[in-house]
């Protein structure tokens, strides 16, 4: 666990949307997008505190999330 009440809120929230993704996706899209260094890369740049990089890096993140199902 985070510790991180905002981060755990924001899971909650998106939590039902992406297992559905994952599962229209396919075994192999989600799995891709569960990489464990991607969420470490997401982790750590939270942890750093910086508000504009966790701003840039969640960005990047949920892009790469978004467009995983849908790519061939």
């Amino acid at each position: 666990m985070s510790e991180n009440d905002t981060l755990l809120h924001a899971w909650e929230q998106l939590e039902g949307s992406i297992r559905m993704s994952i599962m229209f996706g396919g075994y192999e899209r989600g799995m891709r997008n569960m990489d464990v260094a991607r969420h470490f890369k997401l982790m750590d740049t939270i942890e750093a505190g910086d508000s504009a990089a966790v701003s840039a890096e969640i960005s990047e993140h949920m892009r790469i999330a978004a467009e995983a199902p849908m790519d061939s």
